[in-house]
Parts: C-alpha cells; structure tokens; sequence
C-alpha cells in the first residue's frame, strides 16, 4: 500500500523545511532562530493547520488512498492525532548546527503490521472473492482508517538534525530528513 512509506516522508520533508532559515548577524544567536523555526514548524504539525495539511493531502504520494476511497486528509489527521514534540538540545558552531528533537506519533510500523494482519485476514474470508472491487476497496479503506485511529502515539527515540549554514540560510545537512523519516517509519 502507498501509504506505508507515503506519510513519513511528506511530514518529514514538511519538518525540514524548519532547516531553511535566515542565518543570524545582529539580532538572535542562530541557536535561537534554529529553535523558532524548528518550534514553528512543529507546531504546524501538531495543530493540524489547514495549510499544510491540504499541502500533504494533495501530495501525489498519497494518490493510492483516493483509488480506495480514503480521505487523504482524514488519514493524514487521524496519523496526526496525539502528534506532539520535545526539543531536547540545539547546538551551533561556526557554520553547523544540530537540532535534537523527540517526536510523540502514530507508529506506521504498528499501523503496517495490523494493516498485514487485516490482509492475511481477507486471504481467507470466503466472501471476498464473491466482491466487487469498489466493495473490497471500501473494506480496506475502512480497515486503514480504523487502524489508524485505534493506535496510540509513542515516543520516538531522540533524533538529531544537522544543519549547515549556506549563503547566509540555515538548511538542513545530508541525513537530516533521512534521520527524521526513519524515526517516523521505526516508531
């Protein structure tokens, strides 16, 4: 399914977009305006804001959901739900900066392992194979949406997130969103 590996992606490129951020010269230290953007973009999560989550919802990699009949923004809401962060330490020298962060999610391991078992389920219930594909559809639709719903946030371990300094911007380092993918995929 699409969105095994769809959703984690689109919120952390959505959270490294707190990397792309005016360097400092007079005014706050870069640890400061690191923190702001990175708190400012958190927060967007955790409220759900309108913006961006019609961003995520149209993203095309999140077509698949449509094809089941699934709300791409009530799955992406119900993912979200229970979302909240912690910052645990933002360090800079010179040009680097590293931003360690806690996340409290959805596990889309947990969410793809009872998505599994739903599947192996429908393997051996006699009347799938007398549906239609809209009906099975809707099965699974409804399955994602459920599951989803019925899991509970957990902590992830503490990512860091490096950040270099390039022509006066701060952007997040190589590994970065890989980082923060990978924690969301692991929860």
């Amino acid at each position: 399914m699409v969105v095994k590996r769809a959703v984690p992606f689109l919120l952390a490129g959505a959270l490294a977009l707190a990397g792309i951020l005016p360097a400092t010269g007079c005014g706050p230290s870069a640890e400061e305006t690191i923190t702001g953007e990175a708190v400012e973009s958190l927060e967007a999560v955790k409220a759900q804001r309108p913006e961006l989550m019609d961003a995520l919802g149209a993203d095309p990699a999140l077509e698949g959901l449509g094809a089941l009949g699934v709300d791409a923004r009530a799955f992406l809401s119900s993912y979200l739900a229970g979302f909240d962060y912690r910052i645990e330490d933002v360090s800079a020298e010179g040009d680097e900066a590293t931003v360690t962060i806690v996340l409290t999610c959805k596990s889309m391991k947990a969410f793809n392992e009872e998505l599994d078992r739903f599947a192996e389920g429908l393997a051996s219930d006699e009347s799938v194979p007398n549906m239609t594909q809209e009906e099975l559809n809707g099965l699974v639709a409804q399955a994602a949406i459920e599951t989803m719903e019925a899991l509970s946030p957990a902590e992830t371990a503490p990512i860091a997130l490096s950040f270099k300094r390039e022509e006066g911007l701060w952007k997040p380092a190589a590994g970065s969103e890989a980082a923060l993918t990978g924690a969301l995929l692991g929860t």
